[in-house]
C-alpha cells in the first residue's frame, strides 16, 4: 500500500477543422482503471479543441541584380509562422520608387494591378495555406535609364491578410 504509479499516454490531436461541429468544440476523453479485468475507477475529463491562429510574414529579395535600362525581378515569400491555416485573401502591395515601373507578375494565382507607382498583388485562390507553408511570386519591373533614375533605391512592401495589414 502506499505507492502511486502515473501512467503517462501521449496522443495526436487532429486540428480542431477535423473535430466535428463549429470550432471551438470539447472532446471528452475516459478511462476506466481495471483490476483482475473488473473495473475499479473512473475518470474523464473534458479538453477544448481550439483552432490555431493563422500568422502571415512576407519577405523580398531581388533576383540579380538590377541595371539600368534594364529588366529586374523581385522575389516575394509568404509563409504562415501562425500555428493554424490561413485562408482568407491575401495581398502584397508595394509602392515602387522611382526609377522602377512595374513590368509583369507571375506565380499560380496571383494577379496584379497598378495605380500611380503602387502594385497590388493578390491571391484568393490558394485554398489553405498551412502552419510552415510558403507560397511565392516573382514581380519584374522595368529599370529606368542612366540619369533618369537614383543611383540606389529602397523598395519596401506590405501584406496584408483579408484586408488586416499582416507584414510589412
Amino acid at each position: 500500500t502506499g505507492d502511486c504509479r502515473t501512467p503517462e499516454m501521449p496522443v495526436e490531436v487532429a486540428r480542431a477543422g477535423q473535430f466535428p461541429g463549429d470550432p471551438p468544440v470539447e472532446v471528452e476523453n475516459g478511462a476506466t482503471l481495471r483490476q483482475f479485468d473488473e473495473p475499479i475507477a473512473e475518470d474523464c475529463v473534458t479538453h477544448p479543441v481550439t483552432p490555431g491562429e493563422c500568422g502571415l510574414a512576407l519577405s523580398k529579395e531581388t533576383e540579380g541584380e538590377f541595371y539600368y535600362g534594364e529588366e529586374g525581378t523581385y522575389v516575394f515569400e509568404v509563409c504562415n509562422v501562425g500555428d493554424g491555416a490561413c485562408t482568407d485573401p491575401i495581398a502584397v502591395e508595394d509602392d515602387l520608387p522611382t526609377g522602377l515601373s512595374f513590368v509583369d507578375v507571375s506565380g499560380a494565382g496571383w494577379t496584379a494591378s497598378a495605380s500611380g507607382g503602387v502594385v497590388t498583388v493578390t491571391n484568393d485562390t490558394y485554398g489553405a495555406l498551412a502552419p510552415g507553408d510558403c507560397i511565392e511570386f516573382e514581380m519584374t519591373v522595368d529599370v529606368a535609364p542612366p540619369g533618369e533614375g537614383p543611383e540606389e533605391v529602397e523598395n519596401c512592401a506590405a501584406l496584408f491578410h483579408d484586408g488586416d495589414l499582416a507584414d510589412e
